[in-house]
C-alpha cells in the first residue's frame, strides 16, 4: 500500500521491453472484485487517464450500457440519417419541379393578360 500527500501513492517504472511496470490480477475465478479499482474525488480531473493505444479484449460499458449497443445505435442512426437525406434531396426535386412549373404556368399566364389587355384597349377606342 502506498500514500501520499504529495506525489504519487505508488509509482512503478520498469525498462522492460515486455513486462508492464504495474500488473494486477484478481485469482479468483469466482470473485468479483475488480483487478484494478480507481475513484477520483471531486468533478476536475480523472479517474483514469492513458498516453498511448488502449486495448480491451473484453467487453467495455460506459455508464451502464455496453460499447457493442452504443456502436449499434450509432450505425442504426447514420442508417436513418441517411434514409432521412435521401427524403429531404427527393422533396428538394420535387420542389424544384413544383416551382419551375408554376412559373411556368406564371409566365404563360402573364402572356395571355397582355394578350387580353391589348385586346380590349383596342376595342376601346
Amino acid at each position: 500500500m502506498g500514500e501520499s500527500e504529495t506525489y504519487e501513492g505508488i509509482h512503478a517504472v520498469t525498462r522492460s521491453p515486455t513486462t508492464a511496470a504495474i500488473a494486477a490480477y484478481n485469482d479468483n475465478p469466482s470473485g468479483t472484485g475488480a483487478a484494478i479499482f480507481a475513484k477520483k474525488k471531486g468533478s476536475v480531473g480523472h479517474a483514469g487517464f492513458f498516453v498511448g493505444n488502449v486495448e480491451v479484449t473484453g467487453s467495455l460499458t460506459v455508464q451502464g450500457v455496453s460499447i457493442q449497443t452504443l456502436l449499434q445505435r450509432i450505425s442504426s442512426l447514420e442508417q436513418r440519417n441517411s434514409s432521412l437525406e435521401q427524403k429531404v434531396n427527393t422533396l428538394q426535386n420535387q420542389l424544384n419541379t413544383a416551382i419551375s412549373n408554376l412559373t411556368g404556368r406564371m409566365t404563360a399566364a402573364e402572356v395571355e393578360i397582355r394578350g387580353l389587355r391589348q385586346i380590349s384597349h383596342t376595342h376601346s377606342i
